[in-house]
């Protein structure tokens, strides 16, 4: 299975103790046909972090992902910029016929979700690990005929 990292994005805040908790990276990784990774770590709690992760999200739609696993696991803060993100990648990988999936949610993210009513769309795991790994199936062609195209 072929792995190609498509993005990887740093921003460092200004120094003092802060400065290390305050870096928010994104990074993406392309899995297997149709099928990509992105993981965001640090804050997402500003519209530059936001801006970062929606372009990570759109290049991966841009190179033929249709299922997306974004790893919230190593996230410190989300707040409603970031969730805003979140929850445009997630129509607009539906509407293109795909799916995102939300990993690494922690408890206190599972709340926000839960508070936003978002935990009945997402479809949002614990776990990375819980998320199922056989390559997904293309997204339905709308120009469909039923019969082979060999």
């Amino acid at each position: 299975m072929s792995r190609r990292v498509s993005s990887v994005s740093e921003r460092a805040v200004t120094a003092g103790p802060a400065a290390v908790d305050a870096l928010f990276t994104v990074s993406a990784v392309t899995e297997g046909p149709g099928m990509g990774w992105v993981r965001a770590t640090g804050k997402l709690t500003d519209a530059a972090a936001a801006t970062r992760l929606a372009d990570v999200m759109r290049d991966q739609r841009a190179t033929g992902c249709h299922v997306v696993c974004l790893d919230l696991s190593e996230l410190s803060m989300l707040d409603r910029v970031g969730l805003d993100v979140v929850v445009d990648a997630h129509h607009q990988m539906v509407g293109a016929g795909g799916a995102l999936v939300v990993t690494g949610v922690a408890p206190r993210i599972a709340r926000l979700l839960e508070l936003m009513e978002l935990d009945r769309t997402l479809c949002a795991f614990v776990r990375p690990d819980d998320v199922p790994r056989a390559s997904p199936a293309p997204p339905p062609s709308t120009h469909s005929t039923g019969e082979d195209s060999r």
